[in-house]
């Protein structure tokens, strides 16, 4: 089977070319980075070094394949970030009309049932609004909750404060995912492919940042490290003085609102026959990664 990866070697596609490429597949990763040639080559896997905002390249990629799988990367730059996510699914979307792929494994996300009012994973809503229109196109989209590896994020914030947090309660709960899990899913949807569109939500555990701070704290010898919520002020401040654009700013903002008051996992709350349970706990994340990392 053909199967083109964008997403580049990222904590998705990584796992997910290794998967495809050990069952013999032709597989060939989308990246911007020349310097990602020799990884992908090792992996068993040909390079196409290209942006996927060049309409040209995706179409000369994309044609021929079997199946495609379709990730936006995040752009915490861009000047308004939930257009930029929408206008990147109108370019895969006409890059998958013109080139002919009629199976597509697309990464979204839990909270991409909201077209407005939930930042980065509206936009999400607008992409799929552009893969709505192709037609005799088969879709899975693949609905995470938050990936463990983006709690990595927060070890800044515990080094220099001795806290963890963001603009949701210590007592919110989430539903989060580990990204081999994500490839796991990704990877039987691709090489059992089904018609039709269908979602799959994909749990690793269910926890609240209370139970998350714990978890991590006592991976790095910090057994009383406690989860505070920041006024979206604060938190919008932190997320500029680290590199976001004031539109992504506010997105993750929203994205934080809409997490806190429920309205982020209702979807999949709805919907508990479309539930992937993943196999890898926080717990271990938290020690095999997270700890490895804050120790650096």
């Amino acid at each position: 089977m053909k199967i083109i990866i964008t997403g580049s070697l990222g904590n998705i596609s990584r796992p997910l070319v290794k998967q495809l490429a050990e069952k013999g597949n032709d597989i060939t990763v989308i990246s911007r980075s020349s310097g990602k040639v020799a990884e992908i080559e090792k992996l068993g896997a040909k390079p196409a070094i290209g942006d996927i905002a060049d309409h040209d390249f995706l179409v000369r990629t994309f044609t021929g394949a079997d199946a495609i799988y379709l990730m936006i990367p995040p752009s915490y730059q861009a000047e308004d970030m939930v257009g930029y996510i929408a206008d990147s699914g109108k370019i895969y979307a006409d890059a998958i009309a013109q080139s002919g792929v009629k199976r597509i494994v697309a990464l979204s996300s839990m909270g991409a049932h909201l077209p407005l009012g939930n930042g980065p994973l509206s936009g999400l809503a607008l992409a799929e609004k552009h893969y709505a229109e192709l037609k005799d196109v088969d879709f899975t989209y693949l609905r995470p909750g938050g990936f463990f590896t983006n709690y990595l994020a927060q070890i800044g914030l515990i080094k220099h404060a001795g806290i963890a947090g963001d603009n949701t309660l210590p007592e919110t709960r989430f539903l989060i995912t580990h990204p081999a899990d994500i490839a796991d899913v990704a990877a039987d949807a691709i090489l059992n492919p089904v018609s039709g569109n269908l979602v799959r939500f994909i749990v690793s555990a269910e926890k609240t940042n209370e139970e998350i701070a714990s978890i991590l704290g006592n991976a790095i010898g910090k057994p009383d490290l406690q989860w505070v919520q920041f006024s979206n002020e604060d938190y919008r401040n932190g997320l500029l003085q680290n590199g976001f654009s004031a539109s992504a700013a506010q997105a993750f903002i929203e994205m934080g609102e809409a997490f806190r008051d429920g309205r982020g996992f209702a979807e999949a709350d709805s919907n508990p026959d479309k539930i992937v349970k993943g196999k890898r706990s926080f717990e271990d994340f938290a020690k095999e990664v997270f700890s490895p990392v804050y120790n650096q």
